[in-house]
Order: C-alpha cells, then structure tokens, then sequence
C-alpha cells in the first residue's frame, strides 16, 4: 500500500497550528479559533492507522507511546524543576507534582503536572489500550457513530458552551481528555479507514468551502460567545469537529503519491518530526520569548509579529538535528554490532 503523502503533509500543517495554540502573537485570538482543529486531526490520523491494524503493529504502537509519555514527562518534569529551583521554589514545585490531586488528574484526566500540553500523549495512550483490547468486539457502524456524537456534544456542553448553557464553568480537565476528545475523534478517523481517493464523492471544490466555512464560522463562535460574556475557557468550538473532518477528508481525497520538491520534504517532516515538534515547541517558545522579551525595543515588537513561525522553524530545526544524530549513532552502533 502506498503511503498517503497528504496524510504526512497534514501532521506538519497540525503541528504548526498547535504552536500558535500555545503562542501569544498579533493575530492568535482568530488564528487560534481555526487551530483548535489541529489535536482533533492528530487524533484521527492515529485512530485511522491504528484501528483495524494488526495486533502487533498495535502493541508497537502502544510501547512506542507508553515510552513517549514517560521520557516526555521525566523531560519537562527536569525543565520545570530547573526554571522552579532558580526560583527558590523548586521544594513547592516538587509537592505540588506528586500531591495526591495532581497524581489523581494525571492518571484519570490524563492532565500533566509537568507540562500541560503532554495530555494529548496520555490521552492517545489511553485510546490505543482501549482499542487494543476491543479489537476483538466488532462495534455497530451506527453504535460508533451515535457514541462519537454523545462525547463531542458532553465536550461541547460541558466546555465551551458550559456558561451559556448552565451559567458556569467545569475544570478544562473534565472535557479535555481521553473520554470526550481522545476517543470520539480517533474512532472517527477509523471510520474513513478504507475510503480510498474514488470512494469519496465530495468534490474537492465542496470541501475547500467547508474549509473556509468552518474556519470563519470557527472565529464567528469565538467572537458571539464574546459578545455575550459566555465565552468558556475551554478551546472547542462547533465548527471545530466539522473543520477537523474536512481536512481530513481532503488530504484522504488527494493522497498525493508521487509529490516531489516541497511537498515531498513537508510530508516527510511530518511523518518524522510532527510528534517531536509537538512535545519539544513549548520549550522554545518559553527561551525565546524570554530573549526577545530581555531585549526589548524592536525585538520584542517584531518577535510578536513572527512569534509561531520562529517557535516553530526553531523546534524543527533541534528534532532535525536530534534525529540525525541519533540515527548517526544508531547505525555506528549496528555497524560495529555487524562486525562483530
């Protein structure tokens, strides 16, 4: 089977979107409203491979991501210990991360202490496990879609649209996890699991005016729960799922075999490093707007202007060179092993 190149191209487009997530620049209020589709389409691209896949390349999978969420999290727990300990804080740092509630939302709510982005690896682990072990089960096409629709609504309801329908706000924590966003969205990319380019009667025309629809109406639901002061803190809007499935749709319609130049060198990062730019942004995102922000003057201005975009080329650039490395000293490795 060919690989989907658009598939690949996909994952680098949602890595850079979730660096905007997670910047301050000029334009993140809008931009921010349409990149909220980024984690859902990560989803659906792990539950579209994953599900349906054989049951050792699941248990790889699943070691491979058991792996990624205890280094990642050892990793950010050092980082943050460091940046609390220059703070003469590092003693509260450490208490406040092992307390019992901070434990207690890690393992049920998949929140980490160490790093508020890492929820998406627990939350991705959580859903491999579990379809892993309902491998065997062949769900009812109509049960899925109808248990997918259930969750999207309880992260609707009990999210963004919580203040407006209950006057209040529940813990992001609730909602923003393996239950109501890792689950519903990877099961909803294993349903297009065998759609090749001619089953999908949607033009391409079609989807790129849903493309742009829900990207608008993205910032439309943004901007009227605003202007009734019943905007919740949590990041899913409506259009959000319909925005997400769009671009999935359409990277599924134009797999994009035999890309070359530049669309070959972005699929190919984002097969590589999609992942590694997505757990390591946060780190340069924190360095360089602390350089920027010593500096001052024009550089912080123009540093606000640029603020995604240098976070981003920054992370790639570090896993670029990380992977060379390792992949150096791998195959030294298996050289002198082969000698022997």
């Amino acid at each position: 089977m060919k690989r989907s190149n658009s598939i690949d191209l996909l994952r680098i487009v949602a890595a850079f979107f979730i660096v905007c997530i997670h910047t301050e620049f000029f334009a993140m209020q809008e931009v921010n409203a349409v990149a909220r589709f980024a984690v859902p389409v990560f989803f659906m691209i792990s539950g579209y491979f994953f599900i349906g896949g054989k049951r050792e390349s699941q248990m790889r999978s699943i070691k491979k991501i058991l792996i990624l969420v205890v280094l990642t999290n050892i990793l950010f727990f050092a980082y943050k210990f460091a940046l609390a300990f220059l703070g003469h804080n590092g003693g509260q740092f450490v208490a406040n991360s092992f307390s019992l509630s901070s434990l207690f939302n890690f393992l049920v709510f998949n929140e980490s202490p160490f790093g508020g982005h890492l929820w998406f690896l627990s939350a991705l682990l959580y859903c491999m496990i579990i379809a892993f072990f309902l491998s065997k089960i062949r769900l009812n096409k109509v049960f899925m879609i109808v248990a997918i629709a259930v969750l999207l609504m309880g992260d609707l309801i009990f999210g963004k649209y919580s203040l407006l329908i209950f006057g209040r706000e529940f813990p992001v924590i609730w909602v923003r996890n393996f239950i109501f966003v890792g689950l519903p969205y990877f099961y909803l990319g294993s349903l297009f699991k065998g759609y090749t380019p001619d089953k999908i009667k949607v033009s391409s025309g079609l989807l790129i005016t849903l493309i742009i629809l829900f990207a608008l109406t993205s910032v439309g639901e943004k901007y009227f729960l605003g202007a009734i002061n019943a905007s919740a803190t949590r990041e899913h809007y409506i259009s959000t799922t319909f925005l997400a499935v769009s671009v999935f749709v359409l990277a599924l319609k134009h797999p994009m075999y035999n890309c070359s130049g530049v669309g070959r060198a972005l699929a190919n990062a984002g097969r590589k490093y999609s992942l590694a730019i997505y757990i390591i942004h946060p780190v340069f995102r924190d360095v360089i707007g602390g350089v920027a922000g010593k500096i001052g003057g024009v550089t912080e201005s123009l540093y606000y202007f640029v603020t995604p975009v240098a976070v981003f080329l920054c992370s790639l650039i570090f896993v670029m060179i990380y992977y060379k490395i390792k992949d150096t000293a791998l195959g030294r490795l298996k050289g002198k092993r082969y000698k022997h």
